[in-house]
């Protein structure tokens, strides 16, 4: 048996069933590949540890079905991704105790029925709550998995929908035959979190794949994930009226409330409060973004990039006007414990 070399002679020390966790530099090969990954989607992650799963067991199951059954299915093309998976509440050590690893059983549905989801962006997970948050960092840590997936040919769902694609319990019917042949997997999206579709920002949505059998993934790496909230007291350089350097700001939103017009056909108005984890400070959306609130799910603990804005003041407190926006993750715990900037 074969296992990577990067494992050592003979796969290394572990035992024959169990998972070694193999801590990474961040200056190796493995590490830069996974912050490449990242930095293609979601810019505002920053990593901050690596580990290497080693274990015989699994690998020996992924790489028999990929090289030994699923190389015979798909002409010859095995379709091997390396792509993230949220563990939600559960650890990615306890998930990876499981005899089988990712194991499709446990899952409670989806889109595309029970399977185990692999996002190819990994701010669909991160997201999505479907990361696993770290105790103690204050809701900026999180855990992913990134998993080496054999997908073979693949059931191509678009951005449909219903109750039938919820339904399913395997790829549908590739070849009537004989042999009657099914698709490996399912391919779906761009998605966001909860919502079918990418919006117009899509910068939480990914193409997602679906794996209905354990054997299918490997279970690569663990890696820890910082959210940064952009330059350190950006609210402070705002109130300040000085400009960041990137040219935009990664804000929380901590509250959003709608305010009535008084005026007889005139749009709404949104109030925000947002914060970078320091600080926070008062905002009112340009009613010509309203619609991205419904449409892209914007509410409170989403977290979005100010792309531009102007500084007012109203009854001699300083208010944002948020001019243009963007979404970047919905439904992140707070962060930090901001207190009022004040003048």
């Amino acid at each position: 048996m074969h296992f990577p070399d990067e494992w050592g002679p003979g796969g290394g020390d572990s035992g024959p069933t169990e998972s070694k966790l193999i801590p990474l530099l961040m200056q190796s090969n493995e590490a830069l590949l996974i912050k490449t990954l990242l930095a293609r989607s979601c810019p505002s992650a920053r990593l901050s540890r690596v580990q290497r799963v080693q274990n015989k067991m699994l690998w020996r199951a992924y790489t028999h079905y990929r090289d030994e059954e699923l190389i015979h299915t798909c002409a010859g093309d095995v379709n091997e991704m390396l792509l993230f998976h949220g563990t939600a509440e559960r650890a990615a050590e306890d998930v990876l105790a499981h005899q089988n690893g990712l194991d499709p059983r446990f899952s409670n549905g989806g889109f595309y029925g029970p399977g185990i989801y692999l996002a190819e962006d990994p701010s669909y997970p991160i997201g999505g709550r479907y990361a696993h948050r770290i105790y103690g960092s204050g809701g900026r840590r999180v855990q992913l998995l990134i998993v080496k997936a054999a997908l073979g040919s693949q059931q191509e769902m678009g951005q449909r929908i219903s109750a039938e694609t919820r339904a399913m319990r395997m790829p549908g019917v590739r070849v009537e035959g004989p042999p009657r042949l099914l698709y490996n997997s399912v391919r779906g999206g761009p998605h966001r979190p909860f919502l079918s579709g990418g919006g117009e920002s899509g910068c939480d949505a990914s193409i997602v794949h679906v794996a209905y059998e354990s054997r299918q993934m490997y279970p690569a790496y663990v890696i820890e994930v910082e959210i940064e909230m952009g330059a350190e007291g950006c609210i402070e350089l705002m109130h300040s009226g000085h400009t960041s350097q990137t040219g935009y700001y990664i804000v929380q939103i901590i509250d959003l409330k709608p305010i009535k017009n008084p005026q007889s056909g005139a749009a709404d108005r949104y109030r925000l409060v947002i914060s970078d984890g320091r600080h926070y400070m008062h905002a009112m959306l340009s009613t010509s973004l309203n619609p991205m609130i419904q449409r892209d799910g914007i509410r409170a603990l989403s977290i979005v990039r100010l792309d531009n804005h102007i500084m007012n003041n109203v009854q001699n407190r300083k208010v944002i006007i948020i001019l243009k926006f963007a979404l970047i993750s919905n439904d992140q715990p707070q962060i930090g414990h901001p207190q009022q900037c004040l003048p």
